[in-house]
């Protein structure tokens, strides 16, 4: 009898650690811990687009499969639950990882190392946060336990420590250096001569050695008297412009200035110098460090660029060349549509960042990502951070340096213009109804009146030792012959009836640092002045009945319509225009 109610309490012992646990059987913190931490990010980034509510909101939804609760994982999709928490064999969602009859994500197999993570995760009973009471582990972080550490406690003034070597002292700082001397048994060295204080304080306070002339003046100074030559000496090279100029780079450096702008295209910034100048001023004006600080984070919003007087420009000049701080990071000035989200967060975390180090000594750029484990920065704190600069953008600002003189001159054209405008009000009134009629019943321009355009004729590349150098003078400027060779017969004219008026034919000529000739008869019944739009890669010249209209050696990515726009006078009959297109690597091309 015992033997068989032992068997029958072996049964159930092994009945119950078969069977799966029971709802009191709640998960522990380090399950759900690694199911925020190795689950849930994969599945935000390789699921929820096709197997989530929004999916299902989008008609997107594939297999009838939710993954964004735990409800929707348990109880599957079309072909069954994709979770069977204990059972990874029998776990759809661990079939399709592995592409073992279903190959998900669709974009390829996911890494070894994810597969066995959610392997684990499926044996540990498929633990998961997003419902049930327990929450994933967030830092606490005590407010009030921050602001005992060191660096958060406001300044003071401490009572110096009591040392016995008073001899060696000479202000408040010297006794802590001297106690903790004496506390290890050091002995302080000798006092540096003259000659080394003076190029010490040199280097420290400019940056720059002292002449010849000035350590002479310093020394015969020091012979009299040693403390105060030395005094008046750093007095000196405080008020020095240098002295601004030598500490406005470590202030630079840690605020990342630059003057260009990073990235691949590295693009220089014309205006970042005021900024630079700003901190130089700032120092060499001893300004205070809240001032210094305001005005960097909110130049713009302590004046006014709409200014009146010159005065006023200098100050808005000077407040809004401070705010170069926040945007003195990289930028990258070339960027698609689907980068510009991505590229603007980037910017907003660089500011956050550079704040912090700089003005908190606080690495609070960490917090994009997860709450600081013991300074008090809280992930919420950095997103209210962001918000504080979201409408912070890149430009330049402009600014009327002399308001009073621009007013004046403004008046001026004014006066001169509203004569313009009276005269043609009292046209319209008076004279433009008659005129437009007598438009309306002229005959309209005859045949005889319009341009016949001959086709094109091409010859080159004239080669040349520089792009400067192709806009010299070679042979067709001389002598447009179209009969004539060049380069003992290697270069002739060509005829090209192809080249269309108004496409642009880029790629179509050849060879780096060259010139390229184009030639057409332009007849015309009568004289006329007629309008022309051109464009080139790179330089263009252009003549038209022998006199020399444009030279332009800007360097351009290919030519495209009003490049160059200007008017022309055609002689009655037949006009030569000779355009010279001047290629400076790759092909080059033409508009007209």
């Amino acid at each position: 009898m015992s033997n068989t109610i032992g068997v029958a309490v072996l049964s159930i012992a092994v009945a119950s650690l078969l069977a799966e646990p029971s709802a009191a059987n709640e998960p522990t913190q380090e399950q759900l811990d690694f199911f925020e931490a190795k689950i849930r990010p994969v599945l935000v980034e390789h699921c929820y687009k096709c197997h989530s509510v929004p999916a299902l909101t989008a008609k997107k939804l594939k297999g009838g499969l939710l993954l964004d609760t735990r409800a929707g994982g348990l109880k599957g999709g079309d072909t069954g639950p994709a979770v069977v928490p204990w059972k990874p064999g029998e776990s759809l969602l661990i079939s399709a990882l592995r592409q073992d009859g279903f190959e998900m994500p669709p974009a390829g197999k996911l890494s070894d190392s994810i597969i066995a993570d959610f392997v684990k995760w499926v044996e540990m009973g498929a633990p998961d946060s997003r419902d049930g009471s327990v929450s994933p582990t967030t830092t606490q972080i005590d407010i009030e336990s921050g602001r005992e550490h060191w660096s958060f406690q406001p300044l003071n003034t401490p009572n110096p420590p009591r040392v016995k070597d008073e001899a060696w002292v000479r202000t408040p700082i010297d006794q802590f250096i001297r106690a903790r001397q004496e506390n290890a048994d050091v002995v302080p060295n000798q006092v540096a001569s003259a000659h080394t204080l003076a190029r010490r304080a040199y280097y420290d306070l400019i940056g720059l050695p002292p002449t010849l002339e000035q350590l002479d003046q310093f020394l015969d100074a020091a012979d009299r008297n040693s403390d105060q030559a030395y005094s008046e000496l750093v007095d000196e090279l405080l008020q020095s412009e240098h002295h601004g100029e030598r500490w406005a780079r470590h202030w630079l450096d840690i605020v990342r200035f630059a003057e260009s702008n990073g990235y691949a295209f590295d693009k220089d910034r014309p205006n970042a110098w005021r900024y630079r100048d700003f901190v130089i001023r700032a120092l060499n004006a001893d300004m205070p460090y809240t001032e210094f600080v305001r005005r960097q984070i909110a130049g713009d919003l302590l004046t006014e660029v709409d200014v009146q007087t010159s005065e006023e420009a200098k100050k808005a000049i000077e407040l809004i060349s401070a705010t170069g701080f926040l945007v003195a990071g990289p930028f990258t000035s070339q960027q698609t549509q689907k980068e510009r989200e991505r590229s603007r967060y980037e910017q907003l975390d660089d500011m956050i960042n550079t704040l912090g180090t700089s003005m908190l000594g606080l690495t609070v750029g960490c917090s994009r990502c997860h709450d600081h484990k013991f300074d008090p920065l809280p992930q919420d704190d950095y997103y209210r951070f962001a918000a504080c600069f979201a409408e912070i953008g890149y430009s330049d600002t402009g600014i009327n340096e002399t308001p009073e003189a621009f007013r004046e001159e403004e008046a001026k054209f004014d006066a001169a213009h509203a004569l313009l405008v009276a005269a043609r009000v009292q046209y319209e009134k008076e004279k433009l109804a008659q005129h437009f009629e007598e438009w309306l019943q002229a005959p309209s321009e005859s045949a005889d009146s319009s341009l016949i355009l001959g086709n094109w004729h091409h010859i080159g590349p004239f080669a040349a030792a520089s792009y400067d150098l192709g806009f010299d003078v070679f042979p067709p400027e001389l002598d447009t012959d179209l009969e004539k060779t060049y380069q003992d017969g290697k270069l002739a004219w060509k005829e090209q009836p192809e080249w269309k008026d108004g496409e642009a034919h880029n790629d179509k000529l050849e060879g780096d640092n060259s010139a390229h000739y184009l030639f057409r008869w332009i007849e015309s019944s009568a004289p006329r002045v007629v309008s022309l739009s051109l464009g080139s890669d790179d330089g263009i010249e252009l003549w038209v009945n022998g006199r020399h209209l444009i030279e332009n050696r800007d360097r351009r990515d290919g030519a495209a319509a009003d490049q160059h726009n200007l008017t022309i006078q055609l002689a009655a009959g037949r006009n030569a225009l000779l355009m010279k297109i001047v290629n400076r690597n790759r092909k080059s091309g033409f508009y007209f």
